[in-house]
């Protein structure tokens, strides 16, 4: 009980209820302003390769074709039933692209690790090739999430100008 609670019990025991009620849902029409309002939140804007503000019009255009894209597997994590954030995997031919997003409201729980873990397994249902993920390297909180969720260190990149970790999930690799 001491190493569960010490220091932070409050939101230590929230993380622990909620780790508990972790689903996801796919992304529908509805969601479209949810998924605009937490993807221009500031530090969401900060961690992408793009981090200028996004247009509404801009934004309606992309989430209704990643919604209708046979190769996106785009999904809204819920806690206890409410939305989270979102987990995107864009399939490419030999890998997935993973991006993640955790609303302002569900941050310092603890919660993306889980969102990685789970909504791998359920991508891995119908995909065998590997999941990568492309992360800032002065990202910290990302890069600790992903290894948390066994995510492997794969290479270091250059992406539009930015130093970045590569990290890579096989399906063998996730633990059901």
């Amino acid at each position: 009980q001491y190493n569960l609670f010490k220091g932070n019990g409050k939101v230590n025991f929230l993380g622990l209820i909620n780790r508990l009620n972790i689903t996801f849902k796919k992304a529908e029409a509805e969601d479209m302003l949810l998924v605009y309002n937490w993807s221009n939140d500031e530090l969401v804007r900060k961690n992408s390769y793009d981090s200028n503000e996004i247009k509404i019009e801009d934004h309606k255009k992309w989430f209704f074709q990643k919604i209708k894209d046979k190769q996106c597997l785009f999904l809204i994590s819920l806690v206890n039933n409410k939305p989270a954030g979102i987990v995107r995997f864009d399939i490419k031919e030999e890998y997935a692209i993973i991006g993640i997003l955790v609303s302002k409201e569900y941050r310092g729980k603890k919660l993306a690790n889980d969102f990685l873990k789970k909504s791998a397994i359920e991508y891995f249902k119908n995909n065998t090739s590997p999941i990568q993920a492309y992360i800032k390297k002065d990202n910290k909180a990302s890069i600790k999430a992903f290894e948390t969720a066994k995510y492997i260190y794969a290479k270091e990149e250059m992406i539009k100008g930015c130093i970045s970790f590569v990290y890579k999930l096989e399906k063998e690799d996730v633990k059901r």
